[in-house]
């Protein structure tokens, strides 16, 4: 699920499919502030994660099944050392690492693809999503904030 499917079926009049409390908090924010996100069970994780320019041809399988596809040269994908785990940013989520409910630990990616986005609205979008992972949820909720702006990388951990 993403931004862009959430948001058509609002506009469609259908309603946004309930599917576990964590997807379901992060799917709501995502529908208030436009920005897209994406998780993974870290039980099922293998290694770091990544935010990278597909070489192409990588296999990716799909969040609830169907054909196996390929990412396409200089896809932004992130990925971990075994497989991708989304593609085109955080568009597409892969299967084995999808948020169920019986996942215990998980972590949330959202970005500013575009430098029109200001840093603010990520924080914005952080904020809402802690909140709702609390209240919702419970559990031990850490955020980072990477930032790159004019060739330099800085960091805000709260």
């Amino acid at each position: 699920m993403c931004t862009q499917n959430s948001i058509r079926r609002i506009l469609d009049g259908e309603r946004i499919p309930t599917i576990n409390l964590t997807v379901d908090a992060y799917l709501l924010v995502e529908t208030e502030t436009l920005l897209p996100c994406g998780g993974y069970d870290l039980e099922k994780v293998q290694g770091d994660i990544t935010l990278r320019f597909s070489s192409g041809s990588e296999p990716f399988n799909p969040l609830g099944g169907g054909p196996s596809e390929e990412t396409n040269p200089g896809e932004v994908v992130y990925s971990d050392s075994k497989s991708v785990l989304t593609r085109k940013w955080n568009f597409r989520d892969a299967d084995s690492t999808k948020i169920t409910s019986s996942t215990r630990n998980v972590v949330l990616f959202s970005e500013a693809a575009m430098t029109q986005i200001p840093t603010e609205a990520v924080s914005s979008f952080t904020e809402k999503l802690k909140l709702y992972l609390e209240k919702f949820c419970g559990g031990d909720i850490r955020t980072l904030i990477a930032s790159v702006e004019q060739g330099s990388l800085s960091w805000e951990i709260a």
